[in-house]
């Protein structure tokens, strides 16, 4: 379906796209840096110097989940440790090869929560995060303390998990193809130029700084990246 507008954006925009996009991308850090499996993963801590930690497990093809959950963490911050972590494929950790499946994943998630020196924390799993979130508990029950939901994804959900009679992973595959192909064909520049922040999921009641909304957008180009195609194919 895409073949057309892949050769078309490879050919004719997509080369002077990627350039300035890394230089943009180059412009812009946020959080903290942790090496995980001599890979790069991004994370930040709100509520530093409080006692309880709330880990965040982000939802999939979040853009910047420190970026897009910062609103609520900051809300939390005055009671709890809050740590969101940005896995591989998300925000500004690095897009990496190794397969996404479950046990891969939640490994890098346990190395990242000893690197940051994580020892007793409640998980707070997001959409895919929830099933992360349900195995770190099995493998780590001395260390889980507890696990909040939201909206949380589940083991067997893909019985259910359908948009009328088509599987929802199908749905995932397609959207990010489509997103992917329409970046190559630079509808998102165009989009920008009308709107600069129209499909970015922002807290329409957080006051976002526009460094942090330059953060999302670049985070959005980025989220179209083998990464994310790999973690949707082992969902």
């Amino acid at each position: 379906m895409f073949t057309i507008s892949t050769i078309v954006g490879h050919y004719t925009i997509n080369k002077p796209f990627n350039q300035e996009r890394e230089k943009r991308f180059g412009s812009i850090d946020y959080g903290r840096k942790i090496k995980v499996n001599g890979h790069t993963m991004n994370y930040e801590i709100f509520g530093e110097n409080n006692s309880t930690t709330i880990v965040y497990l982000t939802g999939y093809y979040n853009m910047s989940p420190i970026c897009e959950f910062k609103p609520y963490a900051e809300k939390l911050s005055d009671k709890y440790r809050v740590v969101i972590i940005e896995p591989f494929g998300y925000g500004l950790s690095d897009i990496i090869d190794e397969e996404r499946t479950l046990e891969n994943v939640v490994s890098e998630y346990h190395t990242a929560f000893k690197e940051i020196g994580l020892e007793k924390y409640y998980l707070m799993g997001h959409s895919i995060g929830g099933l992360y979130s349900l195995k770190l508990a099995n493998l780590y029950p001395e260390e889980v303390l507890g696990f909040i939901g939201i909206d949380c994804t589940v083991p067997n959900q893909k019985d259910v998990a359908k948009v009328g009679i088509i599987p929802l992973q199908t749905v995932f595959k397609f959207l990010l193809r489509f997103m992917k192909g329409s970046d190559q064909l630079g509808i998102f520049d165009l989009m920008e130029k009308i709107n600069p922040n129209a499909s970015l999921p922002c807290d329409k009641d957080y006051d976002y700084s526009e460094k942090e909304l330059e953060a999302f957008r670049i985070a959005r180009r980025r989220n179209n990246n083998k990464t994310l195609l790999n973690e949707i194919n082992n969902l």
